[in-house]
């Protein structure tokens, strides 16, 4: 069951990855920055009061979505650059 609650963070980093990288281009850096912030904190609490494996694997999913959110900005914001370097 450990394996499972590995996967779920890997699994919903990557979907937030691929779904929320442009979001910061409508919205701004700081505020999904701060939303991310906030969603990692909710997830150290759901974390603490977890008393079963369910509630270890929302913890799980919430934390990989929110860590992916600014992951996927600066991936995006950094990716133009390296790409120049590059050719």
């Amino acid at each position: 069951m450990l394996t499972v609650i590995f996967a779920v963070y890997a699994f919903s980093l990557l979907l937030a990855l691929l779904t929320v990288g442009g979001v910061s281009d409508y919205v701004g850096r700081r505020p999904v920055i701060f939303a991310s912030l906030l969603a990692n904190t909710l997830a150290m609490l759901v974390f603490a009061a977890a008393d079963a494996v369910t509630g270890l694997i929302c913890a799980r999913l919430l934390q990989g979505y929110a860590t992916g959110q600014p992951l996927a900005r600066l991936i995006r914001q950094r990716a133009p650059e390296r790409l120049a370097s590059v050719v």
